[in-house]
């Protein structure tokens, strides 16, 4: 389902809610009380004619523009063709080019509506009730340089291959180096170093979104699979909820060699298959590629766009027969299908805000940008060869 530019244009005549945070209105507005008043209009280039408001309350005003997903925009695309360039290979130049703008605007869009799917992410969350197993692993890439390789950790759902949740961590550079190689390595690392626990801590905010969708599950008992990963291992023994979960007889942990043949008949079957898509529809992961993330959040940003995608437009599998076809892997998972006919009638165009977003785990981080990108404050004075 692609939702055209002309529908993300649908102006507002009543606003839902007060947008201040702090407002009483912002959560709850009266009912039966008209707590707004029509204040004005304004005037834009892009926009033209644009309604302004004031909330009775706060005596705070804003515009209809709040609630739409280009708020403060100069200029607008269409952030349904955006998401699937992202999710089809292209880069973040080929994709300005596509639409006549800069890469930058490009970055802003994808930054604007990566917030969108995290907000989406979360309301499956609360209306997903877990019908299979989990299966969670980590995904080797790198960014900023080979230097700073990173593991992304996926959860996903055993047999819908539903991806519920993503998280990563910029890990040590190990294998065979040249002494060369060790000796940047070396002068790198003190200016940015990994954290040696970082895989652990990184699987434990995974762990939680684990957790959460286990307990709300009707099933006896929903396994939890892995590769034999020590730090996985680690992470589980010190995370209070999934280890009461185990203790409990509701979940357990099982542990799958990383050489096992990938075929569907592996029980990593549908990490394994996610990593595939990745390597082929995300273009900063093709192996040996020129187009590496400059940037975590940025990473952050295309992932959880390509969940969004993955998520709920992709076809579940693509040699169904037409009668099957319009399965998803969300409607896979057992998702409402009116819920994410809702989501797709307001994730490219309405604005979603934190405070009204139960937006919680490892996309808290993502959602305000606090993950630290490697050399980020340096690299305006640090010598180009370090990063070859």
């Amino acid at each position: 389902m692609i939702t055209s530019l002309s529908q993300q244009l649908i102006p507002i005549s009543t606003p839902p809610f007060c947008p201040r945070f702090g407002c009483p209105a912002h959560f709850t507005p009266p009912v039966g009380v008209k707590w707004w008043e029509r204040n004005g209009t304004y005037y834009t280039a892009l926009t033209g004619a644009v309604r302004r408001f004031r909330c009775h309350i706060c005596r705070r005003g804003f515009s209809e523009q709040t609630f739409h997903i280009d708020y403060y925009a100069k200029r607008r695309l269409d952030y349904a063709r955006v998401g699937a360039e992202v999710s089809s290979c292209m880069g973040i130049r080929a994709i300005g080019r596509s639409h006549g703008v800069d890469h930058k605007t490009v970055g802003n869009k994808l930054m604007r509506l990566a917030r969108q799917a995290m907000a989406a992410q979360a309301q499956l969350w609360d209306a997903v009730t877990l019908e299979e197993d989990l299966v969670a692993d980590g995904f080797e890439s790198y960014w900023v340089s080979q230097y700073f390789p990173n593991n992304l950790h996926l959860l996903a759902g055993a047999d819908s291959q539903f991806l519920y949740a993503l998280n990563g961590v910029t890990i040590r550079r190990s294998g065979r180096m040249s002494e060369k190689q060790l000796a940047r390595r070396e002068r790198l690392e003190r200016h940015f170093r990994a954290d040696p626990r970082g895989v652990e801590e990184s699987f434990g905010e995974i762990l939680e979104v684990a957790s959460d969708l286990i307990t709300k599950s009707n099933r006896e008992m929903c396994e939890l699979r892995s590769d034999e990963h020590g730090a996985y291992r680690r992470a589980i023994f010190s995370h209070g909820a999934f280890s009461k979960l185990c203790q409990e007889k509701q979940s357990r942990h099982i542990t799958v060699s990383s050489t096992a043949a990938r075929t569907r008949e592996n029980p990593l079957f549908a990490v394994n298959y996610l990593d595939r898509e990745l390597r082929k529809d995300v273009a900063e992961h093709v192996r040996e590629s020129t187009r590496f993330s400059r940037s975590v959040h940025g990473t952050f940003d295309r992932l959880n766009v390509y969940c969004l995608v993955h998520n709920l437009t992709k076809q579940f599998r693509l040699n169904d027969p037409r009668t099957l076809a319009q399965r998803t892997h969300a409607s896979q998972a057992g998702i409402d299908p009116q819920l994410l006919h809702r989501i797709l009638g307001w994730v490219y165009h309405r604005r979603a805000f934190r405070t009204r977003s139960a937006i919680r785990g490892p996309i808290v981080w993502q959602w305000l940008r606090m993950h630290t990108t490697p050399l980020e404050r340096r690299r305006a004075y640090l010598p180009e060869f370090l990063f070859a």
